[in-house]
């Protein structure tokens, strides 16, 4: 049985660059690791998620967490 690694990040939109060169260095070391980007707010236009270092994108408010807006705020 073979274990992936998964990483993640949680930013708002404005560190995106950040997040990126965090997920290519990541992705540098071991290419198999599993990078999600977990986002506080909006993609920004014209994102293709398709042309970035990120495998997935989890918006922070679709988490199973309760009382959501407290807990950020």
């Amino acid at each position: 049985m073979t274990s992936k690694v998964h990483a993640y990040t949680s930013i708002t939109t404005n560190y995106l660059p950040k997040a990126r060169v965090l997920a290519e260095s990541i992705k540098g070391v071991d290419p198999s690791v599993m990078f999600h980007l977990v986002l506080s707010d909006e993609l920004p236009d014209g994102f293709e998620l398709e042309h970035e270092p990120f495998d997935t994108i989890i918006f922070a408010d679709s988490l199973p967490i309760e009382n959501f807006n407290s807990w950020v705020f």
